[in-house]
């Protein structure tokens, strides 16, 4: 990518800084949106190992580089490999002095880990509504044998008075 190009989040936010060399900071709600540069890229070199693609170097116009490797059992892929790259370079941009690895890889487990928790908390739900749909299924089934109980002890009442009224009817002994 060559010239500065800048990222519109202005529309959101009601703020204008195309043509400005200042970078505001804005608040939305509780996100703080960072207005910035996107990164000028001088080279990207795709890393190999023993004639298999491992790993992506980029570096940047302002003299920094950023890498991504693959982890053993991991594939490839350029792409994923230059995202990780340019999210390593944004954080790098409010880190204290380090590559914004750490940061990056931070703010990647704390996705992963809102992600793990929103999956358990639907699993959750659905163990919920499950055991609810069992417990009413035990009940309707617990009304439905009360319910047939009372049937047949009302049939054997109707049975015993037939008998009894055909004794004192037709005289059956």
């Amino acid at each position: 990518m060559t010239g500065k190009e800048w990222i519109k989040l202005g529309d959101i936010a009601g703020v204008s800084v195309f043509g400005s060399d200042t970078v505001p900071e804005v608040e939305i709600d509780t996100v703080n949106v960072h207005f910035c540069d996107f990164p000028d890229i001088e080279n990207v070199k795709v890393i190999e190992q023993e004639g298999n693609s491992i790993g992506v170097v980029i570096y940047f116009m302002d003299g920094t580089k950023q890498k991504a490797i693959c982890q053993k059992g991991d594939t490839f892929d350029l792409e994923t490999g230059v995202a990780l790259c340019l999210l390593k370079w944004f954080y790098a941009l409010e880190a204290d002095g380090s590559d914004g690895t750490k940061n990056a890889n931070n703010a990647i487990r704390e996705a992963l880990k809102i992600r793990e928790d929103r999956l358990a908390l639907i699993e959750e739900k659905k163990k919920r509504e499950e055991e609810i749909k069992e417990a009413n299924r035990q009940y309707s089934e617990k009304r439905h044998k009360k319910a047939l109980k009372r049937r047949q002890a009302r049939i054997e009442e109707m049975v015993e008075a037939l008998s009894q009224f055909s004794k004192i009817a037709y005289g059956d002994k």
